[in-house]
């Protein structure tokens, strides 16, 4: 543990914006229906755990090129019943190759009106990269989201393949965030690919959303309870990994 002792006080936020940014290709369909089910229940969860934030959410969705449409954005709203209205009208359908329009995603990202003085996360829902020669772009529309202090949390679907998996573990690297997976535990979608570290814990994954997000708006990290684990891979330790196991990507 090392303590820093700064000339000035500190305040945690008082507000939150989030921003959902989905691929709703047709891979996507087990994710969407998930997060279409399960807002207002994380929402809630948040207003538990810090008292009193205003909490805005925003949502902007993406395809491909070619699609019926590449991106679509709803701006940040503290009527989550009209958030939810939109995100209820969204239906997973087209892609077919495997890159996405993540790049134009992240673009669509960096337009919206994020507060000075609010905890920003870009949860990113998704299971592919960007098309290989805009892989340099969406870097460099992640900077911009960056030097505003955009959280982005990475949520790896089912499908996540070694580069998608590069690029979302390093944009949370890039953005003090946490990247968050998918595994066969949930036992529904298509086949999750394991993630290539050698230590982590299952937990349901709204669980796992309202940790990553509230550690962020409170400032600390916040670990599961004993009884919401459902595995745990390597030996894990309040966020610590004591393993010398080498990552696949690395050899």
């Amino acid at each position: 543990t090392i303590t820093i002792t700064l000339p000035v006080a500190g305040s945690a936020p008082e507000a939150l914006d989030l921003l959902l940014a989905i691929d709703t290709t047709g891979s996507m369909t087990d994710e969407l229906n998930y997060l279409q089910v399960e807002l207002d229940s994380i929402i809630a969860s948040l207003r538990r755990i810090r008292p009193g934030t205003d909490i805005r959410v925003g949502l902007v969705v993406y395809r491909d090129e070619g699609d019926e449409y590449v991106t679509r954005r709803f701006e940040f709203t503290d009527d989550l019943a009209n958030l939810r209205q939109h995100l209820g009208a969204q239906q997973a359908a087209g892609g077919g190759d495997y890159p996405e329009a993540v790049d134009r995603a992240f673009a669509e990202a960096g337009r919206f009106d994020w507060r000075e003085d609010a905890t920003k996360v870009m949860l990113h829902v998704a299971d592919a990269p960007p098309h290989a020669e805009h892989a340099g772009t969406a870097w460099e529309q992640a900077l911009p989201l960056r030097a505003r202090g955009v959280h982005i949390v990475p949520v790896a679907a089912s499908g996540v393949a070694d580069d998608a998996q590069y690029l979302m573990r390093s944009m949370a690297a890039l953005t003090q965030s946490r990247y968050l997976s998918l595994t066969d535990d949930s036992g529904g979608g298509l086949p999750h690919q394991e993630p290539d570290v050698p230590c982590y814990v299952v937990t349901r994954l709204d669980g796992l959303i309202e940790r990553v997000v509230a550690s962020l708006l409170v400032g600390r990290r916040i670990e599961p309870q004993a009884d919401a684990i459902v595995r745990t891979t390597g030996d894990y330790d309040r966020g610590v990994c004591r393993s010398t196991k080498q990552p696949r990507i690395a050899q």
